[in-house]
């Protein structure tokens, strides 16, 4: 095969490629919003479902300053998410603020792993060490509280953390002013799909005081929710399954026009040999393009534009961009090293 039957099946490797992403991403562009976003949603869902099943422990942060509460959740303990939005309760300044686990089964026990639990004021960091525990309301069975090797293994029955009079095991300890307390949720029993364990701000020890808490299940699933003179609140976290989904559609911006920007540099090179400035061409190409995509997706049902697509599209014509430049300049390097030679010879 000689030189010019290669460049012959690249020229129309690069052409035939570029088209078909030409036309992917104006298909995909050109789809109803609803059913685009179902196709990634069941792609994320299932992939969901596995990280759930491989990781089942996770952060939580509870937040307390001049007087409205925050809830947060992580993974990993180092991106966190709100759930919902911040809320006016009032609590009084002196407030009960700890660990809380209870069965929604009176007669069982749940028993709750918690590790990386912190503690801070506005003035300084508190040693939760110095907890003290006890059961609140009327439990039927006993609750009980201890710390082994760096975790929090709290045990405890009762019917509910939600209306009426609370039951639970509280491990706590008082914190005046704005304060912040977060852990991680290790393991906790399954004794009812409603069983809860968590962080909970308290105005009391008393089982119909005031709260806020961010409480998890056996299955899961994340809630921030409170209790203000018998009225009752609750938001739930903003499921694992749409933030995968989020992420999943703005990789695919990323990666669609990253291939994009090699393609179009790759058909530049071979159908235009002569052709200055290949880089430039390139990159100015696939950015104007990404733009007039976004132009093109307000005339979709349900699809809207977002300048911050285009920041994620331009990022992957960037760094594409970068790559052929560094190809390109190792290329003429070699040429130059390779024409030395043969001039010293």
């Amino acid at each position: 095969m000689n030189g010019m039957t290669v460049k012959k099946i690249l020229k129309m490797f690069y052409i035939t490629a570029l088209i078909f992403v030409l036309t992917t991403i104006f298909i995909l562009s050109n789809q109803d919003g609803i059913k685009s976003n179902s196709i990634t949603s069941s792609i994320s869902g299932k992939f969901s479902s596995l990280i759930k099943q491989t990781f089942n422990s996770k952060y939580i942060k509870l937040t307390r300053k001049d007087g409205r509460i925050t809830a947060f959740y992580s993974t990993y303990g180092l991106l966190w998410w709100k759930i919902g939005d911040s809320i006016d309760l009032n609590l009084a300044r002196k407030i009960y603020m700890g660990l809380a686990v209870t069965s929604h089964n009176t007669e069982a026990l749940c028993g709750a792993v918690f590790s990386d639990v912190k503690v801070t004021s506005r003035r300084n960091s508190i040693r939760f060490l110095n907890y003290e525990s006890k059961d609140i309301g009327k439990v039927k069975l006993k609750g009980s509280t201890s710390f082994l090797q760096g975790e929090f293994i709290v045990k405890g029955s009762g019917k509910d953390i939600w209306r009426g009079e609370d039951e639970f095991q509280f491990a706590y300890i008082p914190v005046e002013d704005d304060c912040t307390i977060t852990t991680r949720v290790v393991s906790m029993d399954n004794t009812h799909e409603w069983a809860k364990a968590g962080i909970i701000m308290r105005d009391s020890l008393q089982p119909k005081s005031s709260y806020a808490g961010v409480l998890m299940t056996p299955g899961g699933h994340t809630s921030f929710q409170w209790r203000n003179q018998n009225e009752l609140g609750q938001k739930l976290e903003y499921s694992q399954s749409l933030l995968l989904n989020y992420l999943l559609r703005k990789i695919l911006h990323f990666t669609e026009y990253f291939i994009l920007t090699l393609l179009v540099y790759g058909t530049i090179t071979i159908v235009f040999k002569n052709s200055c400035k290949k880089v430039f061409l390139t990159g100015a190409f696939c950015i104007l393009y990404a733009v007039s995509d976004e132009i093109h997706q307000i005339f979709i049902p349900n699809r809207n534009s977002s300048v911050y697509d285009v920041l994620i599209d331009s990022l992957g014509v960037l760094i594409g961009t970068f790559m052929v430049y560094l190809y390109r300049k190792r290329k003429n390097s070699k040429f130059k090293n390779k024409k030395s030679e043969q001039d010293t010879v």
